[in-house]
């Protein structure tokens, strides 16, 4: 599981000093051989209305997913979006142009598939970077175990519920969230 997500501020002003990004993924087993992961990335405008500096935050934002991922769907606040360049090779690459209006909040989904290896002990690991030129980033994920499969160890303090292991928080640097699934006896 790979994502890195990059934007490009395309204001002509200092809107992305208003701007607070936050992700959240959701990664679950389809079956055995398939994961599908749901990833939500939000940009919220804090800017006053008409200022000098704030205004409009305008965006090309990319995400960079793993090269055998199949995307099977994108939408921006929970409407379809068709308009999303791609590019293949090392990794599959979308972007999108976006705007996020004074006071208001733009959200970007992206849903995806990809094949899934899975032994007697599985180990996953999820690397995120806190958003660049801020002091702090919000993120959350969601892992649903495969059938069959419990949490072994992970270096998070998560909360784990039947076969779902939830985190939220907060990253003042980059991170590793490191899980082991094990099989169950």
């Amino acid at each position: 599981y790979y994502l890195f997500s990059v934007d490009q501020d395309l204001s002509s002003r200092d809107g992305s000093s208003y701007v607070q990004k936050s992700e959240s993924k959701t990664i679950r087993f389809l079956n055995s051989s398939t994961l599908e992961s749901t990833v939500r990335i939000s940009w919220k405008n804090e800017s006053p209305f008409p200022i000098e500096q704030g205004g409009n935050y305008q965006l090309y934002s990319q995400i960079l997913l793993p090269p055998n991922s199949t995307v099977s769907q994108v939408t921006k606040n929970n409407t379809l979006v068709e308009d999303v360049d791609t590019l293949s090779g090392q990794y599959n690459i979308l972007g999108t142009y976006l705007e996020v209006a004074p006071q208001h909040t733009t959200e970007l989904a992206i849903t995806y598939t990809m094949p899934a290896i899975l032994h007697e002990t599985t180990n996953y690991q999820l690397i995120t970077q806190k958003q660049l030129g801020s002091y702090t980033s919000n993120i959350s994920f969601d892992l649903m175990l495969p059938e069959g499969y419990v949490l072994g160890s992970t270096n998070i303090d998560a909360v784990v519920n039947n076969e779902r292991i939830s985190y939220n928080g907060i990253l003042n640097t980059d991170k590793l969230f490191f899980v082991e699934i094990k099989r169950k006896k």
